[in-house]
């Protein structure tokens, strides 16, 4: 929708329908270095919209951040894994 072939591409501005601003937020804030990081409160949302819009980059940092945290555990790993194709 931002990068690749779309009708918003080339536009001012894009209205993004469907989301809450708060998960938009978080997402916006793990895209630009030194924002903020991923946590175990954001993380479902961010890949849920990782998902929508197609952002390699985000979900990757996802996959990250469930490989490396050991308070989630290993069913919903597996599920958000399957899930997002990760």
């Amino acid at each position: 929708m931002f990068f690749g072939e779309s009708a918003e591409k080339g536009k001012d501005e894009v209205e993004v329908k469907d989301v809450v601003y708060e998960e938009f937020l978080d997402l916006l804030n793990i895209i630009y270095p030194g924002y903020s990081s991923i946590s175990a409160a954001t993380y479902p949302h961010i890949m849920k919209l990782t998902d929508r819009f197609r952002m390699k980059d985000p979900l990757r940092k996802c996959h990250l951040f469930l490989q490396k945290n050991n308070d989630i555990n290993e069913d919903t790993k597996l599920f958000l894994s399957t899930l997002f194709n990760i």
